[in-house]
């Protein structure tokens, strides 16, 4: 549960709000005024869970400046409470989040009790460790989103409206596998400022706050959706919006934009029917980066601008991981060979099955 930020106790939102304070030269910048905009959400949402948990302890006492309410008792209890719901690395996000903006608030308190405490959760996390590689490659999953696309347009046994969902299922996969965004610039698209049409060819324009590397970066479609972009804001996504108003591009059966959790709901629901894989959006880019990795490693570069990465390091984990995978594959081919060979002696008359030779030494 987060206490949303319109609902804060009043000296909460007064220290938040000096935070960010944009003074000029004389009057100074607030020390966290440098922090983008999806930053500050961020942080402002695990604050709001940090709330949340002392008001629920009864410990939410607005006469209370808000750094004396972090002691090590009320992080300790925090802590647990959250691992009783989140994992590690959500758990620990939080509390990485919570010591940024409760030292900022209080520059001269000592703080590095606190600071170790989220060092020790941090060794717990497993960050920076790949998780299993999915089964479904890339191409897999924009063919299957391109005959979702065909099949419904030309089902007539479908309703509209079962049509205009399929519709954008098809159409969310083979954009999502082709251009794998990060799951809130994905569905943060607005048509006529992230969408742009020319000529019938569609472009992804994303500005430096929409990227994580907060870099503007225009991404064209394939040449494969353009037409189906075109034809799925004409007509199907009208009959999602049923008369309703919006920009969003994405838009759900009863004719609103998708919520986050709605639409990695929609989406792992999805998968796991078509594919026997939960996969949810982060997963389109671990897939894309491995198989870029895998098919074309001449141009492993590329993946740090598909991916929105500052630097090649991080796409690079899937570079090695594709090359482990492509040794193994390898080793798998020449025991494939040997076993055959071997079969095929057994097989010829006269000949003995081979032994090996356990008097030579390494």
């Amino acid at each position: 549960m987060e206490i949303k930020q319109p609902e804060w106790p009043s000296g909460d939102q007064k220290a938040w709000d000096t935070l960010f304070t944009e003074g000029d030269i004389l009057d100074g910048h607030g020390p966290l005024s440098h922090w983008r905009q999806t930053t500050r959400r961020k942080c402002a949402q695990s604050y709001g869970y940090w709330l949340a948990f002392l008001a629920q302890e009864g410990h939410l006492v607005d006469t209370t400046c808000p750094a004396n309410r972090t002691t090590p008792e009320a992080v300790e209890a925090f802590v647990e409470t959250t691992l009783c719901r989140c994992s590690v690395e959500t758990t620990h996000m939080r509390l990485a989040e919570l010591t940024k903006i409760v030292r900022a608030m209080s520059p001269m308190t000592d703080w590095s009790w606190l600071e170790n405490a989220e060092r020790n959760l941090r060794q717990r996390c497993r960050h920076g460790e790949l998780k299993r590689r999915a089964v479904v490659t890339a191409r897999e999953l924009y063919d299957w989103g391109l005959r979702r696309i065909r099949a419904v347009d030309a089902d007539v046994t479908l309703s509209v409206k079962e049509r205009a969902v399929g519709y954008r299922q098809g159409l969310v996969v083979a954009l999502l596998i082709a251009r794998p965004l990060r799951l809130r610039t994905f569905l943060n698209l607005r048509l006529d400022h992230n969408l742009v049409e020319t000529g019938g060819q569609f472009t992804l324009s994303l500005a430096a706050e929409d990227m994580k590397d907060n870099k503007a970066r225009d991404f064209p479609l394939p040449p494969g959706l353009d037409r189906a972009m075109a034809r799925y804001l004409s007509h199907y996504r009208q009959i999602l919006l049923d008369g309703a108003q919006s920009d969003a591009l994405w838009i759900t059966k009863d004719g609103r934009a998708f919520s986050s959790p709605g639409f990695v709901g929609c989406l792992a629901k999805l998968t796991l029917r078509e594919f026997g894989e939960t996969l949810r959006p982060h997963a389109f880019r671990h897939i894309a980066a491995t198989s870029v990795a895998i098919d074309d490693p001449e141009h492993v570069a590329i993946m740090a601008t598909i991916l929105g990465h500052s630097t090649l390091n991080t796409s690079e984990a899937y570079y090695n991981r594709a090359r482990s995978i492509e040794a193994t594959s390898a080793y798998q081919g020449v025991v494939r060979d040997l076993r055959k060979s071997q079969a095929r002696q057994i097989r010829r008359p006269g000949s003995r099955r081979p032994r090996l030779n356990t008097e030579q030494t390494s």
